[in-house]
C-alpha cells in the first residue's frame, strides 16, 4: 500500500517516518512507549530506617531524662 498520498495530505513525509522510527529504536521517543498504569511507587528513602531508629532511642533517652531528674529533685527535698 502506498502511504505517500495520505502522509502529505497530513504534512508529513517518508522521511519523518524513518527518522521516528530510528529514533524509537534508539530509545530517545521514551515519552511515546506504553506506560504502567496506577499509582506511581514511591522511591524508598535509604535515611527513613536510621531517622525511625534516632527517634526511638531520642525518646528512650528523654524518658531516662526524667526519671534521673525526679530522682535529682527527690535527693534534694530530702537533704533540706
Amino acid at each position: 500500500m502506498n502511504w505517500e498520498p495520505c502522509l502529505r495530505r497530513e504534512g508529513l513525509y517518508y522521511s519523518n517516518l524513518t527518522s521516528w522510527r530510528q529514533q524509537r529504536a534508539e530509545g530517545q521517543l521514551a515519552g511515546l512507549s506504553p506506560q504502567k498504569r496506577g499509582r506511581k511507587i514511591k522511591p524508598v528513602n535509604p535515611l527513613s530506617e536510621k531517622v525511625a531508629q534516632l527517634e526511638s532511642e531520642n525518646a528512650q533517652l528523654r524518658q531516662e531524662l526524667h526519671k534521673a531528674m525526679a530522682i535529682i529533685d527527690v535527693q534534694k527535698k530530702i537533704l533540706r
